[in-house]
C-alpha cells in the first residue's frame, strides 16, 4: 500500500532565515511522502481597490534531490527515469 503524501505549510508575513534553512533541510532529508512549504503573504492594492493577497513561495520541495535519492536507492520506476532523462537533456539545451 502506498503511503499518502503530506504537506507542511508555513504562511507568514516574514520568514526568518533560520526557519527557511530548517525547512530546506527537512525537504532534502525527508522521504518523498512529506513536503515542506514556506509562503510569504503580501497584500497588493491598486488605487482605492480592496487589498488582494499575493503568496510568494519562499521554500518548496526540491524534487530533483528526492529523485536523485530515489535513483540511488533503486526506488525509481522506468517512467520516472525516462522523465528524469528527458528533463535533464532539456535543461542542457537551455544552457
Amino acid at each position: 500500500m502506498k503511503s499518502a503524501r503530506r504537506r507542511v505549510n508555513l504562511c507568514c508575513l516574514e520568514i526568518r532565515d533560520e526557519h527557511r534553512k530548517a525547512m530546506e533541510w527537512l525537504n532534502t532529508h525527508m522521504d518523498d511522502t512529506v513536503h515542506f512549504f514556506a509562503v510569504r503573504l503580501k497584500l497588493l492594492q491598486i488605487d482605492d481597490s480592496k487589498p488582494a493577497p499575493k503568496f510568494e513561495v519562499i521554500v518548496q520541495p526540491n524534487e530533483w534531490a528526492k529523485t536523485v535519492k530515489s535513483v540511488a536507492s533503486g526506488e525509481i520506476s522506468e517512467t520516472k527515469l525516462q522523465q528524469l532523462n528527458f528533463w535533464t537533456e532539456f535543461k542542457k539545451g537551455l544552457m
